[in-house]
This record gives C-alpha cells, structure tokens and sequence, in this order.
C-alpha cells in the first residue's frame, strides 16, 4: 500500500488534533482531541485491511518522510515500510493495542443546519494571520438578519477596550435569522482549504472541505449565543 499525498496531508492535520490514531478497515480516517471539542472524518483513496493503532502519529510520518518512496504492508502486529527504489531499505514500525489510544464515536444523524455560509481559504489565511498579530485568541461568527451578513471577527472577548478587532464579510444575502457563535481561534486547527460552514443545534459548527472528503465538527464555546 503507498500512502496518497492528500491522505498524509490529512494525517499530519490529525496529528495536531490527536497524537494516536486508530487504522481502521475500510477507506475511513477519523480523529478528536480530548477532552472533546473537534473531531474529523475523511474519505481517502486507500482501503485499510487491517485495525491498526498508532501511538505517535508525528514519529510515524516522521519515518515514512526518511523513504522516498514508501510502500506499506500491514500485518497483525507491525506495518513493514519499504522503500521501492531501494528495496533493501525497510523497517518495521509496530501496532498499539487499542486500550491505550484514542476511539472516535460514530457519529449519529445531525438535525438540519440553522445557518449556513462558506469560508474560504483566503478568509481562512486572514482569521489566522490577524489573530497571530494582533495577539487575538477569539473568532466570532455573526449573522445579522437586518443587514443580511454574515461575518467574522477577530478580537479578544476578554479584553473590552481591546480596539485591534479584525472584520471582514463573508456573506452580504444572508436571509436568517440573527445568530453568534464564539470559537477560540486554537479550534481552528484545519487544513486551509476552501469550506461550507454549518451551525448545527446551536452548538457546534460543521465545516465540509470542497475541494476533499474531510469534514470537521468544533464545538461552539459557551458564551456563544
């Protein structure tokens, strides 16, 4: 088995979010970070055979980056990784009993979103450029019925005369209802890419990838409204 280029991006993203992950049979990657405040699921290419638990994601990809073409044969107890231009190059990397890593619920129906809008990798580029800057920790989603936007504020919730916000629209014929959501800009961590963003019950957001099949669920925090 080799290892597609999308699926070690997701892996690596994983890796920030969780630093065990469980291989499970079938094409399906899911990880969540504890206590649980995001969990994600993605669709790749390959089709898994086996269960296999890793412990340390970032020391696995960290040895599949030592081949340069790596090719993958998993087996009850290890995963032997060969390089296929040089044959004589192998290692064995060895499986972690599931007890000791992190299981992800399957996820149950969710009910129809509330709002819905599309953040983009541009928008995405400049919650995370602003709040490195301007020492913001705080992303804020508003809808506003009245002005029919929807928009995204950098700022620091904690600090009231705090004047270094960062807004910018990201819809102008939004038809809902009024809505806010808070997330701490540490949530954000997600492959920058192009995405529908959902208000789900009121208390989480899904965010589907267009450009790949990976979704993330982040919980909204509590002085959202």
């Amino acid at each position: 088995m080799k290892l597609s280029a999308d699926t070690i991006k997701i892996l690596k993203n994983y890796s920030d979010i969780n630093s065990n992950i469980i291989f499970n049979p079938g094409n399906k990657l899911a990880t969540k970070n504890e206590p649980p405040t995001i969990i994600s699921e993605a669709i790749v290419s390959e089709n898994f055979e086996k269960k296999f638990g890793i412990y340390d994601l970032k020391e696995f990809l960290s040895i599949l980056a030592m081949f340069s073409n790596p090719s993958l044969e998993f087996s009850d107890d290890y995963v032997t990784i060969t390089d296929d231009d040089d044959p004589t190059i192998k290692t064995k990397y060895w499986r972690t009993a599931e007890s000791n890593l992190t299981t992800v619920p399957v996820l149950k129906k969710l009910p129809d979103p509330q709002a819905s809008w599309k953040l983009s990798a541009i928008n995405l580029q400049r919650i995370e450029k602003s709040s490195a800057i301007l020492k913001s920790p705080d992303v804020v989603f508003e809808g506003n019925k009245e002005t029919r936007k929807i928009t995204a504020r950098v700022c620091n919730l904690k600090n009231g005369q705090n004047n270094n916000d960062f807004l910018q629209v990201l819809d102008e014929n939004y038809e809902g209802e009024n809505f806010s959501v808070h997330l701490t800009q540490s949530k954000f961590i997600i492959i920058n890419a192009d995405y529908k963003v959902d208000l789900i019950a009121d208390k989480l957001i899904r965010l589907t990838c267009e450009t790949m099949p990976l979704t993330y669920y982040i919980t909204k925090d509590i002085d959202s409204y």
